[in-house]
């Protein structure tokens, strides 16, 4: 058996079973938005908890919100470690974008 070693490659497998999980026991399941669909599967991706698929709601124009920062290289703030280690850390840098 041989595994994968490289990060975005461990990562692309993930997303990918995700979605197959989504498929198969979730069907349901529909993304209104493709960043809002993309926000859950990091989620769920960092807790292994699909509940988050159910539970998690979007509100306040939040994703416009999120852009924003993304393209101004803003700052992402959280209060805890865990949310924190969920980041794209790099793809954060490339942008320009801080997080604390």
């Amino acid at each position: 058996m041989s595994y994968l070693k490289a990060a975005h490659k461990i990562e692309e497998a993930s997303f990918s079973k995700i979605q197959e999980i989504i498929d198969q026991e979730h069907p349901d399941i529909h993304f209104s938005d493709p960043f809002e669909e993309a926000v859950l599967k990091r989620v769920v991706f960092t807790s292994a908890d699909f509940d988050y698929l159910y539970n998690i709601k979007f509100s306040n124009q939040v994703i416009e919100k999120i852009l924003y920062v993304l393209r101004n290289k803003g700052t992402i703030f959280t209060d805890t470690t865990m949310v924190l280690g969920g980041f794209n850390k790099k793809l954060l840098d490339d942008l320009g974008v801080s997080y604390r």
